[in-house]
């Protein structure tokens, strides 16, 4: 206990920050959300990324050091996601044997887990053989994971194991590859751990909005693990390591507006970032689009309607696989003034099936950016909205999670959430609070991505001190 605080004051701090949460979620929500997730038992974690997880340890800035384990229990974390990316470290042919060096020095990371009585997730990270070729992958992936269980099968239940990071690729165009793959890796791990605690995934990267796909085995003592980096517009921008980098200048709000389901931004040269009355849209250059699809072709559809604050030359397009049936826009909307317009799909062939509406730029010389409010659509003479106000989106999709874990009585488990260090400072801690706050409420146990790289990290591990104001976004009590 820190000598600033006694013991009265430090449960005052906590009760008066619990009260805060729930008051938080009340003045959202316009009640108190009380119902909770069942409990994983595992609190607020870290995790430990870019370490073991790189091809080797080393190879992206940072090793496993003895002393990130006390400033970790010291911050007031509960528990370790160890990210570890075992194929760089298994042979490729029967029996994939794991580099026995490899197995010594995971025991030493594992060692210094225990020494600190933290909790400790041990996960299989970066295995993209697997993601692209489950077929031929497959009996590599399990030898792995029976040597893993195996070695580590009388450590205590402070170890728990992770079956795979983030599975997608083949695996999200047959979800029951991966729940067939995923069940017998847990037969697997159970041969040897026949009681220890398992994280099992969902598809598309540990999706929320892909449990509904996930067949949960008949195991009591099972974990369903999400992931959250929504909007991902946000929390990746300025990101290296994509083919098409994701533009900086994204900011966030925790209340704005969203697209309806099933309606989704497929905009090109354009930097499109949600506002509290709309979307800011910024064309990048002539003839950049805001454009927007539905999930499936909307038949016939009769008219589209917005409002705008700026006097652009716009052409709104509507397009059915080749056809694209152009209408102009002349807008002479001002900021304070803006106007309503109506764009009636005349002319359209018979039997048209709308598959994509674009809002496209025709003033070139002009960066300026144009807010679009009220932006709705008309088929079989009723309007419905592609814009909707959003409460508040982070509670809205943990709501998803937290509802199915209790329909299924499992735990839940935040593996990651993190934003890219390129966005604003303040707009990541208030979306770190968010999230945080959002899954103490509904009762979702979490660990940070990530530690200590300069990209996500919380941590300095150059300077060793810890980013204070990021830390406090995720334990507003912290004493480091």
């Amino acid at each position: 206990m820190n000598s600033r605080y006694t013991i009265d004051q430090f449960r005052f701090i906590q009760i008066s920050s619990f009260l805060c949460s729930v008051l938080l979620l009340a003045s959202v929500n316009g009640e108190v959300d009380a119902q909770k997730a069942p409990s994983a038992g595992l609190g607020k974690g870290i995790n430990f990324g870019n370490m073991l997880d790189a091809p080797y340890e080393g190879a992206w800035e940072l090793t496993v050091e003895p002393e990130y384990f006390a400033r970790v229990i010291e911050a007031g974390f509960d528990h370790i996601r160890l990210p570890v990316s075992w194929t760089y470290h298994a042979l490729t042919d029967p029996p994939y044997t794991v580099d026995p060096e490899f197995f010594d020095r995971m025991d030493e990371v594992l060692a210094m887990a225990e020494a600190a009585n933290l909790k400790l997730i041990l996960n299989d990270q970066h295995h993209e053989e697997l993601d692209a070729d489950p077929v031929a992958e497959s009996p590599r992936f399990l030898a792995i994971w029976d040597q893993i269980a195996t070695r580590y099968a009388d450590r205590g239940n402070w170890l728990l194991f992770e079956i795979l990071n983030e599975p997608h690729g083949v695996f999200n165009q047959n979800p029951q590859m991966w729940n067939a793959l995923q069940a017998e890796t847990l037969d697997v791990i159970r041969a040897t751990n026949p009681t220890r605690k398992v994280l099992i995934a969902s598809v598309d990267f540990n999706s929320i909005y892909a449990l509904d796909q996930l067949e949960l085995p008949n195991d009591s003592n099972l974990i369903a693990s999400v992931h959250y980096y929504s909007p991902f517009s946000f929390t990746h921008q300025g990101t290296p390591w994509f083919d098409f980098p994701l533009p900086p200048g994204v900011s966030w709000r925790p209340f704005y507006f969203d697209f309806t389901k099933p309606w989704q931004n497929y905009s090109w040269n354009t930097r499109v970032d949600s506002t509290g009355s709309g979307f800011r849209v910024t064309y990048e250059q002539g003839w950049a689009g805001f454009a927007i699809n539905p999930d499936s072709p909307i038949l016939n559809p009769q008219a589209v309607q917005f409002r705008i604050n700026r006097p652009y030359r716009l052409q709104v397009i509507a397009i059915d696989g080749d056809d694209r049936i152009e209408y102009p826009v002349q807008s002479t909307a001002t900021p304070g003034n803006e106007k309503l317009y109506t764009v009636n799909f005349d002319n359209l062939p018979p039997g048209f099936q709308l598959d994509q509406v674009a809002i496209q730029n025709f003033t070139p010389s002009s960066k300026i950016p144009i807010i679009f409010s009220a932006l709705r659509i008309k088929q079989n003479d009723a309007w419905s909205y592609i814009m909707t106000t959003k409460t508040n989106i982070q509670r809205l999709d943990f709501r998803v999670a937290r509802d199915w874990a209790i329909e299924n009585n499992i735990p839940l488990h935040l593996g990651e959430f993190g934003a890219y260090q390129a966005g604003a400072l303040e707009d990541r801690l208030s979306w770190t609070r968010s999230i945080r706050n959002t899954a103490n409420v509904l009762g979702i146990d979490w660990a940070y991505w990530e530690f200590g790289t300069p990209n996500f990290g919380v941590y300095d591990a150059v300077n060793q001190v810890w980013h204070t104001d990021l830390l406090r976004a995720l334990l507003p009590f912290s004493r480091p």
